[in-house]
Order: C-alpha cells, then sequence, then structure tokens
C-alpha cells in the first residue's frame, strides 16, 4: 500500500520540543485559528449536527437494572426469612448494595469509565465498613453474615451483567488525529479488534484545505486538525485519540479538548506509554503541570511472594490430582508407539537460566532427526517451527495437543519453581538466540504454563503478535489478570483454537 511508504519528516527532538514551549505561552489568538473553525472539506456536515454516538438501548439498560434488583432484593428477603433479624439492617444493606451496583452502569460507548473492578472494590469496602461498624458495636454480629450474603450477591449481579453489556455493546468508534504514520497504525493495530472500530483519521501532516479524497489503510480521512469535529460528526465517533507530536502540539489537544466538551465524545491520547497497562500509570501535579508517572515493571515484594505461593500451592494441588490422569496417558502413549511416556527437553526460563521441561510425548522418537527434512514446510514466522499436519505427530499425540493434555507433567516445574501456572511459554534455547535487545525482556519473569498468547489464539498468531502478548505480560502482570487468564484459558483449551 503506498500509504506505509511515505515516511514522517524526521525532526530534531529539542527544536520539536522548543516549538511547543513556544506555542504554548503564546496568546492563543494568535496562534493559530480553531481547530474546528473550517468544515469539513469532504464532508457537507451542518455545522450544528449533534454527534449521535450508539448507546445501549434503553429498554436493556431498564431490564438490567431491574435483574439486578430483583435478585439482591429475592436473596437478601430470602436469607431474612431464614435466619431472621432486623429488616431494617436488611433494607439498608440492599440499598448501599444496589447504589454501588447501579451506578456502575455504563449508559454510552466511549473510552470507559471506573469498570467493573473498581465497583467489585467498592463492594469490598462497603463490607468492610459495615464490618467495622460490628467490632465497634453499632450493629449486631449477626449483620456480619448478612452483609456477606448481600454483597456477594452484588458481586456476582455486577458479574454477570457486566458480560451481558459486553457481548450487547457495539464496538467504539474512534476517530484518530495525528499524521500519516499514526493513523495507518493505529488503525492496523486494532483492525481485528471486536471492541474498537478505527472509523477515520485526521491527518496533521497535510495542510488545511486539501480536498482531494484521502484514504489510509482502507480508513477514510480528511486533511488538517482543524477538520476533526466535522470529521467526528460525520463518522458518528465515540472517541478522538490524538497523537502529539511535530505536527499536532500540546496546544492544539488542549483546544481540541474544549472542543468536545459539548458533544460528550471522549478525548485519549496515544504516546509513549502504550505499553503500559492502566494500573502502572499515575498522573501527578508537579510544578504548576501534570506529569504522568509511570510505575515500574516489577511489582512488591509482598505479591511476588503471593504470586509464587499460589503457584506452589495450586500446582501441588493440581499436580496430585492429575497424577491418576498422567499415569493413563503415559501407557496409552506407550501403547501407540515405541518409546518413553514422558519427554524432557531443555528450556529456558526467567533470566536465561536453562531448566528441563516435562510433557507427555506426542511425537515418534526420532523426531528430532527427521526435523531437517521438514524445514521447508515450516507455517510459523520468527524462529519458531510449526506445521499444521505434522507427519511425526502420533496419532495419541494429535489428540493430547488438541486437548493441551501433553503439557499437564509441567505442574512439576511449577511446584519446583521452574514455572509459574501463567507466564510467556518457555522458549528453546535456540529460539532465545534470535532475541534482540526489546525480545530478551520476555525472560523476565518465569515461564508459565499458559499465558496471554497461549488464551490469544496460540499457533494462529503470529510470531510479533504472539511476542507482543508476551512482553505486555512481562510488563504488566498482576494476580488479578493472572487469574482472568487462568479462566480464559479453559475457553482456550475447549475451542481448540491454534493447537495443533
Amino acid at each position: 500500500m503506498s500509504e506505509l511508504s511515505e515516511v514522517p519528516p524526521v525532526v530534531d527532538p529539542a527544536q520539536w520540543l522548543v516549538r511547543s514551549v513556544v506555542d504554548t505561552v503564546g496568546p492563543l489568538a494568535e496562534v493559530r485559528p480553531s481547530l474546528v473553525a473550517a468544515p469539513d472539506p469532504v464532508r457537507d456536515e451542518p455545522e450544528n449536527a449533534t454527534v449521535r454516538r450508539p448507546r445501549v438501548t434503553s429498554w436493556a439498560a431498564l431490564v438490567q437494572g431491574l435483574v439486578q434488583v430483583l435478585v439482591v432484593n429475592t436473596v437478601a428477603w430470602t436469607y431474612a426469612l431464614l435466619r431472621g433479624g432486623s429488616p431494617v439492617v436488611s433494607v439498608a444493606l440492599v440499598v448501599i448494595v444496589l447504589a454501588i451496583t447501579l451506578r456502575a452502569r455504563e449508559a454510552f460507548a466511549g473510552l470507559g469509565g471506573a469498570g467493573t473492578a473498581a465497583t467489585v472494590q467498592h463492594l469490598v469496602v462497603g463490607y468492610a465498613v459495615v464490618s467495622l461498624a460490628v467490632a465497634v458495636g453499632a450493629l449486631g454480629t449477626e449483620a456480619l453474615p448478612r452483609a456477606a450474603v448481600v454483597f456477594a450477591t452484588g458481586g456476582v449481579v455486577l458479574a454477570g451483567t457486566s458480560l451481558a453489556r459486553g457481548r450487547s455493546r457495539a464496538p467504539v468508534r474512534v476517530v484518530v488525529v495525528g499524521d500519516r504514520g499514526v493513523v495507518s497504525r493505529t488503525a492496523m493495530q486494532w483492525g481485528a479488534s471486536e471492541r474498537v472500530d478505527v472509523v477515520g483519521g485526521v491527518l496533521t501532516d497535510r495542510p488545511v484545505g486539501d480536498s482531494r479524497p484521502i484514504t489510509v489503510v482502507g480508513v477514510p480521512s480528511v486533511a488538517g486538525a482543524e477538520a476533526t469535529l466535522a470529521h467526528v460528526r460525520h463518522c458518528r465517533a465515540d472517541a478522538v485519540l490524538v497523537s502529539p507530536g511535530p505536527t499536532l502540539s500540546g496546544l492544539d489537544v488542549r483546544r481540541l479538548s474544549w472542543e468536545l466538551e459539548a458533544t460528550g465524545v471522549d478525548l485519549g491520547v496515544l504516546g509513549v506509554v502504550d505499553h503500559a497497562a492502566p494500573h502502572r500509570l499515575d498522573p501527578v501535579r508537579m510544578g504548576g503541570g501534570t506529569v504522568l508517572r509511570v510505575l515500574p515493571t516489577r511489582p512488591s515484594g509482598a505479591v511476588r511472594l503471593a504470586k509464587t505461593v499460589v503457584d506452589r500451592v495450586l500446582g501441588s494441588v493440581l499436580l496430585l490430582v492429575a497424577l491418576p490422569l498422567i499415569g493413563l496417558l503415559v501407557l496409552a502413549i506407550r501403547l501407540d508407539s515405541p518409546g518413553p511416556g514422558l519427554f524432557r527437553q531443555t528450556r529456558t526460563g526467567r533470566d536465561g537460566k536453562l531448566f528441563t521441561i516435562y510433557k507427555l510425548r506426542t511425537m515418534h522418537r526420532d523426531a528430532d532427526r527427521d526435523l531437517i527434512t521438514l524445514v521447508e514446510r515450516n507455517e510459523a514466522d520468527g524462529p519458531m517451527f510449526k506445521i499444521h499436519d505434522d507427519p511425526r505427530v502420533t496419532r495419541v499425540g494429535k489428540l493430547l495437543r488438541r486437548t493441551s493434555l501433553d503439557e499437564l507433567p509441567q505442574l512439576l516445574n511449577v511446584v519446583r519453581g521452574e514455572m509459574s501456572l501463567v507466564g510467556p511459554r518457555p522458549a528453546l534455547p535456540t529460539e532465545v538466540a534470535c532475541y534482540d535487545d526489546v525480545e530478551r525482556r520476555r525472560l523476565h519473569v518465569l515461564p508459565g504454563l499458559t499465558g496471554l498468547w497461549q488464551v490469544s489464539g496460540r499457533s494462529d498468531l503470529g510470531w510479533d503478535s504472539g511476542m507482543a502478548l508476551d512482553l505486555s505480560y512481562a510488563d504488566n502482570w498482576r494476580l488479578r489478570g493472572d487469574v482472568s487468564i487462568l479462566a480464559r484459558t479453559l475457553g482456550a483449551v475447549v475451542r481448540r483454537r491454534g493447537a495443533y
């Protein structure tokens, strides 16, 4: 595509910084005309047109609210009838829980609000307050189990309605403002996403008034930041994402935020912190300005200790439960083809330390020798080797790979501390030898039995996409995310996507 061949001009960062400062301190009226003064040169939209944003339909929102009220009330009063207690306390608890859960409902599509996780935290805080009231004698001890039931019900209802809302919500419609490279990269990044739809672009490196139709990797675009609002109206966007740079100063972003205030359209900033998850970003005031502090990638010692304890304890329990199944599968492997039931291989662990990984054997004994004859059939990019119909895989091996049961013996590696339940998959030393300095960051954490790459498509993902997921995990992991990945692993195994 010709759009990708056009490289933005090289600009000295020092000159860009000086220019941004000069633009900012200059009189607002003399810097530049209004970002929305010029109508869209391509679209003929009236200036007073309103931005129509998709929202959760009113009847759906009403049904969700009624379901929450009905479920919480039913559980609360059923518990009160069975166990007794003050009806005043029951009413108070129901009101508190419903106030928290109903407040979490998002009516508009956009960049989102506090989210379900924050609301669950509010429920936990609410229960803590009730516990404190019991401790100081303001409430009777019978209020504590009742509060636990009602608040837990609120959490379950919230999770259910959040899931239903996520499934029914339309993708967020986004207009990207920046140079051609920014628009094309953003469009390709979210091209396959079901949650984000890049519907328009505004090219800040094109002069205003250029009325030629512009398309960047399939995204209809217009020239000049002054045409942003008109283009947002035409595209009926939910959010505008801007990328400050040589062609878009900080003042431009500030003025655009003023212009978008009356539309209800969200404004977000793309930039160098795209790699950091929201929990690692902390906006702070500094000398009259706002600085976005990026927290370290390494969690606290307490969090790392908790992950280690969970890995060892849960890994031991799962290994004991899986031992009979592993024994039966080893017997089936040996009956199907000559050779041992278990397969050992050297892999690279955290910080490049080598260890021996255990798997159920899925190939015949001479698989390594036959690899040379299959190299030309490799379907994977990067240093990996994968083919859909590998002739080295045995009959039982095909079943084991489709169901991921061949990975069960790695629970022993988890118990020994060489692996974690969640993390990037352990790489071969030959693969690690091909890593650059960025990709070696993948080795910053323990390899895992499952990970983001595995629950997002496994072998169906290309090398670059999979590596990006692993690097994101290495920089942003936390216990809550590990729980989510473990829950998604079951669905990934059932769907068998990328398992071969």
